[in-house]
């Protein structure tokens, strides 16, 4: 069984804040860290949406193609 004095120090551990850096080039490093993989997701997204419209267009086209044929 768990201790009470655990369980509280397990949920202090929870609850601490994080405090911000101190040394402003480190905060500028973060920054650019986070904008640099943000700008990456966003440009990844907007290839996968082209990528997929491309696909759906082929696939339409394929099946007017093969209506066409009957």
């Amino acid at each position: 069984m768990v201790s009470a004095s655990r369980i509280v120090d397990n949920l202090w551990a929870m609850t601490t804040p994080v405090r911000p850096v101190r040394r402003p080039a480190m905060a500028r490093w973060v920054r650019t860290s986070v904008r640099v993989s943000t700008d990456d997701v966003a440009s990844s997204r907007t290839r996968i949406d082209g990528w997929m419209r491309t696909a759906r267009a082929s696939e339409q086209l394929a099946f007017a193609r093969a209506e066409a044929s009957f």
